[in-house]
């Protein structure tokens, strides 16, 4: 938690330092998280197939994904 505030202070003086608007830092903000949330979210569905070893049906399966050294 200590981590975080630490990298919190030191992006908001570069922000500071680059006068970037705050509704543009907001913005980003926000977009940066919710990104973030995707990925969590996918990650636990994924683990959530794979506690179900991956069922016929689905997309890991559909898509030939299981074996897949990249995802890409």
């Amino acid at each position: 938690m200590v981590r975080l505030l630490k990298y919190n202070r030191n992006i908001k003086r570069l922000m500071e330092k680059i006068r970037i608007h705050p509704a543009s830092v907001r913005m980003i903000t926000l977009t940066m998280t919710v990104c973030f949330l995707i990925h969590l979210i996918s990650c636990f569905y994924f683990m959530i197939v794979s506690f179900n070893d991956f069922e016929p049906d689905c997309w890991i399966v559909k898509h030939g994904l299981i074996d897949a050294d990249n995802f890409t």
